[in-house]
């Protein structure tokens, strides 16, 4: 038996303290076949998919000021 829809959103929404800084959201296009393989990395890493770019970021910017 199909589920019923009741017209709120599902989940808890998120919330945050007063003066906090809220994260950005972003959306991106990748390729399938990376898309793929990121999948399968953050699968056997134990990581959210948003983990490994946060991390993959991160470690680009590092390298940047590294350079400079």
């Amino acid at each position: 038996m199909p589920r019923r829809p009741t017209g709120g959103k599902p989940g808890r929404p998120f919330t945050y303290a007063p003066g906090d800084r809220r994260p950005i959201t972003y959306s991106l296009r990748i390729p399938w076949d990376l898309s793929e393989q990121l999948k399968r990395y953050s699968s056997r890493h134990r990581q959210s998919v948003t983990q490994v770019l946060l991390d993959g970021f991160r470690r680009l910017m590092e390298q940047e000021d590294q350079r400079a």
